[in-house]
């Protein structure tokens, strides 16, 4: 007994040093390995393990993990890069050695190029319950290390698409995983040698070779070591014959023939299938069919249960001949082209039906009694018109689980025998021209309804969800683009659902806001802009749910102060509350309170006060919009400094003062800034020019002073700037600039000098506006090298000379003002020759002016305002 009791303190000690227990029901040794597989990254903020730590310590919680039940160890792990060859990234085996039940690994989407030295795929060997390991997508310098992952001997899974991968040497070390049963090579650049090659993989039961470049003829016997091959993918390959035998081993078991070759001549394709009795799943896809598709020559496929022909074509008679398979169960014909008969075959056991994206006759919903076990009906995109049969056909499928008939040309009122759908789970009507109000249609009887679709159609929709309540089981409800209603009476009643999902998104007068939000503890996306509503922010629904990624209350008319709720909201990414009646001051702690919000939208409100510091915290904000409210003060240093992510900085029409950022402000990330109507001063902060993928500056109508920079242009991304209405002052640098630069405002400023060749290298140039400033010289003779510019205001400087002729080459000019300068000469010929221009051609001082009163010119959203008719 002594002893028993040693050995279990023993137990317990060495758990507890390796990190086996953890209050937090995570290992603390993994815990720790994981954070620092993060950091290995160079940018972990686009990758899926982008989130791991911030919302808690557990990291059983965390995205894209999974641990044992038992154990608490980590057994599955996926990591990927949002962008296509964002970084490049070399293995390191050491990282993930700390995983020891490590069952599935998947790498894919991270540009993996090599190996660090001593730390390649071999060293994995250690994982001794590694199985799955997923590695598609990925572009290796070296292509040796994949060999290396020949080690793996418990491997029985291996994804290796879309690798570079060419020869039978770049995988010849794979040879040695004797327990792979499945193994995915599509999309490299294989050729005919790699198929006998593959024998020696004799477990296997899935082999994908679709998308390589086989060609001619293949021996299918040269797989016949394949005695367990369940499933073979051929199709993208240029293949012309198959050479196939009955009684080859691998027509035993194998029971998926997926993208069998699209470039055989149908009458061979068709013929081989004979020597597979055993077929349950058969994929016919991007195939051209004429006649009978199955007859005689396919010999008994009674077994075929899946039949994919997807972005085929085929006439009735092939339509017809799949009523020859008594089995099916599963049939997929998406974007078919084809003009289908009005009846279906008898199938009486197909439960799956896809059709979208096929142009299919309006009266097709009337043909369906003879799909009697149909649980799945997908017919969106089909062209459909005219109203749902109220009888026959679609109300019949009683057995009916999905109904997706979105973006179509549907029409009418829901018909009562939709009630007999009782085992509805999903009903997706969107983008229809449905009518009637759901408080009266058949829906309210659907009460297994999980997910269900109304957006943009012509439904009234009560705001309280009355109709839903007994709809326990409903969790998605998207009713974006239908008129929403305020009820007259509303019982004092509990909704039995849980939502999730919520857009309520559209027109119409909703009264209060809705009582049976307050009802609602799981939601993690609430949409309800542009439904008039009183009332004051609803602080409560972000409190009542602590797993709310999304609220967007945009123009719904809700006034008063803002509160958020005491406690941080870790999960809420996206908080739009633009275009309302709030006033006061921005809650000084909504940096505390949302701490990993991406998007804050309070643009056009009545807010007063100064921009909070506390929104520096914010790491992850990318969208900040601030912007036509009354706000006063500085932009605040811990701002410029903390919100490292930032992509959209918009704080328009505001009383901010000071200058616009420091030195020091942290903003790589930036791609537009607009702080134009503001009461800023002091210059151009140098700050700018770290922001290297800045798209639009527009710091406009400002008091901003000091000469224009000429490290302008190096920000090569800039696209529009906009510096008027402020007090610049000196010459235009030279060559300033940047090439890409499309629209260009100086106007209302106090520059001078010669336009000599500051805007000589903007070559997509399409807008310049220079107007009311005391630029001096001729109007430059390389005009002409804006081959796109459409609008050319020069109006209110010195100029002088003529107008040089280069000036007819523009052939994109649609207006240009060139008043109330010193010009000499006479307009044009081209200019005053050409109908288009007659009217659009401000030219004071000259003969044959076609104005009597000045031009007031909008640009930046191509408006023209005239105060005075033109006269002719």
């Amino acid at each position: 007994m002594r002893l028993i009791k040693e050995l279990l303190v023993a137990l317990v000690i060495a758990s507890l040093l390796e990190g086996w227990w953890s209050c937090d029901g995570c290992l603390e040794n993994e815990r720790n390995a994981l954070l620092q597989l993060k950091a290995s990254f160079n940018d972990p903020e686009r990758m899926s393990l982008s989130s791991w730590g911030l919302y808690t310590d557990d990291c059983c919680k965390w995205e894209n993990i999974h641990c044992s039940s038992t154990t608490g160890r980590v057994s599955k792990l996926s990591i990927w890069s949002d962008i296509w060859g964002f970084t490049e990234w070399c293995f390191n085996a050491s990282l993930f050695l700390p995983f020891q039940e490590l069952t599935i690994l998947s790498l894919r989407h991270n540009h993996i190029i090599d190996c660090v030295e001593n730390e390649g795929f071999e060293r994995l060997a250690r994982l001794n319950n590694l199985e799955f390991l997923d590695l598609k997508d990925n572009s290796y310098n070296n292509k040796s290390i994949v060999s290396s992952i020949g080690h793996l001997s418990s491997l029985k899974s291996l994804n290796l698409a879309s690798n570079g991968l060419v020869n039978i040497t770049d995988i010849q070390g794979l040879s040695r995983l004797e327990n792979l049963e499945y193994l995915d090579l599509s999309s490299n650049n294989f050729n005919n040698s790699i198929v006998p090659f593959l024998s020696v993989f004799s477990l296997l039961k899935s082999l994908n070779l679709s998308y390589n470049k086989l060609e001619s003829a293949i021996d299918i016997q040269e797989l016949d070591a394949l005695g367990n091959l369940e499933e073979l993918r051929l199709g993208g390959n240029q293949i012309t014959k198959v050479v196939a035998s009955r009684d080859i081993r691998i027509s035993r078991n194998l029971s998926s023939l997926l993208d069998y070759n699209t470039a055989m001549d149908r009458s061979i394709q068709l013929e081989l299938l004979g020597a597979y009795p055993f077929l349950k799943t058969l994929s016919l896809q991007h195939n051209n069919f004429k006649g009978a598709i199955f007859a005689q020559e396919t010999g008994n496929l009674t077994s075929v249960q899946e039949l994919y022909l997807d972005y085929s074509s085929f006439d009735e008679e092939s339509f017809k001949s799949l009523g020859a398979l008594p089995s099916l169960k599963l049939l997929s014909m998406f974007a078919l082209d084809a003009s289908l008969p009005q009846g279906l075959p008898n199938f009486k056991f197909l439960e799956y039906l896809d059709l979208r994206a096929s142009a299919l006759p309006d009266n097709f919903l009337k043909g369906m009694e003879k799909l009697p076990s149909l649980k799945t009906l997908l017919l969106s995109y089909c062209r459909l018109s005219g109203t749902i049969p109220a009888a026959k056909g679609l109300c019949e499928l009683i057995h009916l689980q999905e109904i997706d008939i979105s973006y179509n040309n549907l029409s009418g009122k829901l018909p009562s025998c939709l009630a007999n759908l009782t085992s509805l789970q999903r009903l997706d009507l969107s983008s229809n021209h449905f009518t009637g109000d759901i408080s009266l249609s058949p829906l309210r009887t659907l009460t297994s309804l999980h997910i269900l679709q109304l957006s943009s159609n012509l439904f009234q929709i009560p705001i309280s969800l009355l109709p839903f309540f007994n709809h326990s089981k409903l969790k998605f409800l998207y009713c974006y683009g239908n008129e929403i209603y305020a009820d007259i009476d509303m019982p004092n009643l509990t909704p039995k659902f849980q939502l999730e999902y919520l857009d309520f998104s559209g027109q119409g007068d909703g009264g209060v806001f809705p009582k049976f939000l307050y009802y609602q503890h799981k939601l993690q996306y609430v949409d309800m802009s542009n439904i008039k509503m009183k009332g004051e922010f609803p602080y409560w629904l972000i409190g009542n749910n602590s797993k709310l990624d999304t609220l967007s209350l945009a123009n719904c008319s809700l006034s008063g102060p803002l509160h958020w709720p005491i406690h941080s909201h870790v999960y809420i990414s996206h908080l739009d509350l633009f275009s309302n009646y709030f006033n006061g001051s921005i809650p000084t702690e909504i940096g505390v309170s949302f701490p990993n919000l991406d998007s804050l939208y309070l643009s056009r409100n009545g807010l007063i006060g100064g921009i909070p510091s506390s929104i520096g915290k914010m790491s992850l904000l990318r969208v900040l919009e601030l912007s036509n409210n009354r706000l006063s003060g500085i932009i605040p240093q811990d701002l410029t400094v903390g919100c490292i992510s930032l992509s959209n900085l918009i704080l328009s029409n505001n009383n901010l003062q000071g200058q616009i950022f420091p030195k020091h402000a942290d903003f790589k990330e930036l791609k537009l800034l607009w702080l134009d109507g503001n009461q800023f001063t002091g210059s151009i902060p140098y700050g700018i020019v770290n922001c290297t993928g800045l798209q639009i500056l527009d710091v406009s109508d400002n008091h901003l002073s000091g000469s224009i920079p000429g490290w302008i242009r190096n920000l090569t991304s800039l696209e529009v700037m906009d510096l008027s209405q402020n007090n610049f002052s000196g010459n235009l640098p030279s060559n300033f600039g940047p090439q890409w630069i499309r629209e260009v405002y100086l106007s209302k400023n106090r520059l001078q000098g010669a336009l000599t060749n500051a805007f000589c290298n903007c070559s997509e140039l399409m807008i310049l506006d220079l107007r009311h400033n005391y630029f001096t010289g001729r109007v430059p003779e390389w005009i002409d090298k804006f081959s796109e510019l459409s609008y050319l205001l020069l109006g209110y400087n010195n100029l002088e000379g003529e107008i040089p002729i280069q000036l007819c080459n523009l052939r994109q000019l649609s207006l240009v003002d060139l008043s109330n300068n010193n010009l000499s000469g006479h307009i044009l010929s081209c200019i005053s020759a050409a109908s288009n221009w007659q009217k659009r051609v401000a030219s004071y001082g000259y003969p044959g002016t076609y104005m009597k009163q000045p031009l007031e010119f909008t640009t930046r959203e191509y408006r023209i305002i005239s105060k005075e008719a033109f006269s002719s």
